[in-house]
């Protein structure tokens, strides 16, 4: 089945290691999107669009150096597209997510 994310109910967050001892959270504001899924409801696939210039950790000066040519770069990559897929047998989610260009293939224990 097809589900399609309804950006005012869908939440994105994200965290990440920061300089290996301090982890930064925040939210970046979904366009649009879906979920696929096997017969039962589990996820199978997410495709989503993200807004990045509306990333925010919460410390301004960090959310604008995010938004600047240095990282997102929103001024000429505004949306970035998300796929994750999710491989039955071993449990894992591979996604695909392009900062600027080309995009960068992740993996993540999905259990």
């Amino acid at each position: 089945m097809r589900w399609n994310l309804d950006p005012a109910h869908t939440s994105v967050e994200f965290a990440v290691r920061h300089m290996m001892f301090a982890t930064v959270k925040g939210t970046i504001n979904l366009k649009e999107g879906y979920v696929e899924t096997d017969e039962s409801g589990r996820p199978l696939r997410v495709e989503a669009r993200l807004d990045a210039a509306s990333i925010h950790t919460g410390v301004a000066d960090r959310d604008n150096h995010l938004r600047s040519p240095d990282f997102l770069d929103v001024a000429i990559y505004r949306l970035k597209a998300v796929e994750a897929r999710r491989d039955a047998l071993l449990k894992v989610v591979r996604a695909a997510a392009g900062v600027k260009q080309p995009e960068k293939e992740v993996e993540s224990d999905a259990s």
